[in-house]
């Protein structure tokens, strides 16, 4: 990695820090203008720019630096679930991660929540395949999506009755769509996407 990329990566780490994950992306523009012109340099200068022949290279789980999606830190299962899990249940976001295999194409989304003081992980289960005519895009297929207990520590009941959600209502349901997005910067330990929506993605090895 030459000293310029290096001392941009650096600078791009940091500050995306700073947004809390995106959660506080829209309070400091000067911040977010800055973010976006460090991403574009970086994404220049990319190690790998035919991320589809180095798959392997994304494999383990990302921790969401930034994200210009637009988080919301308290919110609720149903916003969070496409409309397929209890509306009433409310939650506190604490932080977003990724889990990704290439040999078996898993490509999933952890969401992780409090409700009231007990933490539950909000997991969206997705596939991912290359796409043939485009060397940094992936197909992204969701299939599924779960809230469940984080820790070992925390029962179904528990998380059930902190989201106030009776036994007979599901904290699962399946899901039907896709998308793509391009990896537009992939290292050792940092990741960039950009999605359909045009959303910039901001992501570390965890």
């Amino acid at each position: 990695m030459t000293s310029t990329l290096a001392q941009t990566k650096t600078e791009l780490l940091s500050l995306s820090a700073t947004t809390d994950a995106g959660f506080e992306s829209g309070k400091d523009a000067d911040i977010i203008a800055r973010i976006k012109t460090l991403a574009a340099d970086v994404e220049a200068q990319t190690p790998t720019p035919d991320p589809s022949a180095h798959l392997a290279k994304m494999n383990g789980r990302w921790k969401l630096l930034y994200s210009s999606f637009g988080l919301e830190r308290d919110t609720n299962l149903r916003r969070i679930s496409f409309g397929t899990l209890p509306r009433d249940a409310k939650i506190r976001l604490s932080g977003v991660f990724q889990v990704v295999d290439a040999a078996t194409g898993q490509y999933d989304n952890h969401v992780e929540f409090t409700a009231g003081d007990v933490p539950g992980v909000h997991i969206t289960q997705g596939k991912f395949i290359p796409e043939a005519s485009d060397k940094k895009r992936l197909t992204i297929t969701f299939t599924a999506n779960a809230a469940v207990p984080r820790g070992t520590e925390i029962t179904d009941a528990a998380l059930r009755a902190a989201l106030d959600v009776s036994g007979d209502q599901r904290l699962d349901a399946p899901l039907k769509f896709t998308g793509w997005s391009d990896v537009t910067y992939l290292d050792a330990d940092t990741r960039l996407m950009r999605g359909n929506a045009g959303n910039l993605y901001v992501l570390v090895r965890s």
